[in-house]
């Protein structure tokens, strides 16, 4: 008792110091779940079947909705790459659809909900038709593409600021089957202090060659 009362001032100021680490941990641990909650997620999947005629899906995993503004198809062919605007030119689709009918994926998507957009096949061949580079395609057919990646730009929230997210799917063979295979766990996110310089140059390139 005597030592406890001898060292009580620095007992006291260790107690408070150990209180402050817990309390910042406790501060540390609601941040980081109200951050993830908070966080954008946009998931593009393969959607009845892993072959060229799955369609592709595209589902909103956020907490708030999403409102998507562009989704870019590219499609890798040895080593060449085509890029085009697949927003709202695709028919099979079941995006909303304006006044003139026209299917588009330009728009909101609630919490949880999804856009079943156009097989990948169409989605792959509608690319190599109209890259906006209009290079050589030489009657390139779906089963010689090596990869097709899909980018989403998007705006979250409160965020002024775009968002811009891609999957990329790699094209196998199974027997006689040509399989996408997705090349990443889940769909990625840019890289923040990079975003908005992607999300730049992603639209340039779908922008008409003069």
């Amino acid at each position: 008792m005597q030592w406890l009362n001898e060292n009580s001032g620095a007992i006291s100021a260790i107690t408070g110091i150990i209180t402050v680490f817990v309390w910042l941990f406790y501060a540390q641990l609601l941040y980081a779940n109200y951050s993830r909650q908070t966080r954008p997620k946009l998931i593009v999947n393969r959607s009845a079947g892993k072959n060229l005629d799955s369609h592709c899906l595209i589902s909103n995993m956020s907490s708030e909705a999403i409102y998507m503004t562009s989704v870019i198809g590219v499609v890798g062919v040895d080593d060449k790459t085509y890029v085009s605007d697949i927003t709202d030119s695709l028919q099979d689709t079941q995006g909303s659809k304006d006044d003139s009918g026209i299917s588009t994926f330009q728009g909101p998507i609630s919490a949880g909900g999804y856009y079943l957009f156009s097989k990948f096949r169409t989605i792959i061949s509608f690319v190599l038709d109209n890259d906006v580079k209009e290079q050589d395609k030489g009657g390139i057919s779906c089963e010689e593409v090596d990869y097709i990646e899909i980018r989403v730009v998007a705006i979250y929230g409160s965020e002024n600021k775009p968002v811009g997210f891609y999957r990329q799917f790699n094209l196998g063979k199974s027997d006689d089957e040509t399989l996408l295979v997705p090349d990443t766990f889940t769909t990625l996110r840019m890289p923040r202090r990079k975003e908005q310089k992607w999300v730049k140059t992603w639209l340039s390139q779908i922008e008409p060659q003069e």
